[in-house]
């Protein structure tokens, strides 16, 4: 009787998928990213499936193959048939300067463009234990596979805050990789620095340092640092004066 009831569910043309939309952390799909959108849509053929078969791990991976300048958080579904594939645009937030050259880059670390001139609009800084040579091009990689994967984390958390390219840009100044792989430095352009501790739980860390560097209570000066740490429970942040 179950296997027969099961079967009904399965095949019944209500559970059909008849309505897929988008929404995006970082960005207002309908004023800035229609084309975006509907390109994430196009891959993820969604539309007209049993809603109880959709395979999440192959439609992540056939938007993510087609449409790279996403990150798929969920497909999230909404019965009988609605489903909506939540994502974050990966901006160009990093640039890299070397030798007398800007490089813009993804956040795979990818070189986007090259100039001799500053990039138009503001830039997240990388600084890493990289050296580049004459012969890097436009679409070379500039970093090891562990940099890369961070760089990659860091794009989505900012974009899970909400932070499009430009707001990015405008608050932090750069990230230092160089220090340890263990110590993220991340300069705030009006001054000071939030320092987090450990790689894993980045999305947190990030979250509660923005936080704790903007809350007017804290009164955080011009040099101070905001460290953000891991706990039994949790993420604490401690908030440290130049010089101790």
């Amino acid at each position: 009787m179950l296997s027969v009831t099961l079967t009904v569910l399965l095949g019944s043309i209500i559970f059909n998928v008849r309505t897929v939309n988008t929404y995006a952390f970082n960005m207002d799909v309908y004023r800035e990213g229609r084309e975006l959108s509907d390109r994430v849509l196009s891959h993820a053929d969604i539309r007209g499936r049993s809603i109880f078969l959709l395979n999440d791990a192959r439609i992540i991976e056939r938007i993510e193959d087609n449409v790279p300048e996403v990150r798929v958080i969920n497909i999230e579904r909404k019965f009988p048939d609605r489903v909506t594939v939540n994502f974050v645009r990966l901006f160009n937030y990093f640039q890299v300067y070397d030798s007398g050259t800007y490089y813009l880059l993804l956040a795979s670390g990818r070189i986007t463009a090259s100039s001799y001139y500053p990039p138009a609009g503001q830039h997240i800084e990388v600084r890493s234990d990289f050296s580049l040579s004459a012969s890097v091009n436009v679409g070379d990689y500039l970093f090891d596979s562990a940099d890369a994967a961070f760089l990659r984390e860091a794009t989505v958390a900012m974009g899970r805050l909400g932070l499009t390219e430009s707001a990015a840009a405008s608050f932090f100044e750069y990230i230092d990789l160089s220090v340890s792989q263990n110590i993220i430095y991340l300069g705030v352009r009006r001054g000071g620095h939030i320092r987090i501790l450990g790689r894993g739980n980045f999305l947190n860390k990030l979250r509660l340092g923005i936080s704790v560097f903007n809350d007017p209570e804290r009164g955080i000066g011009r040099g101070d640092t905001v460290t953000v740490s891991d706990t039994g429970y949790g993420v604490r942040a401690d908030v440290h004066a130049p010089g101790r």
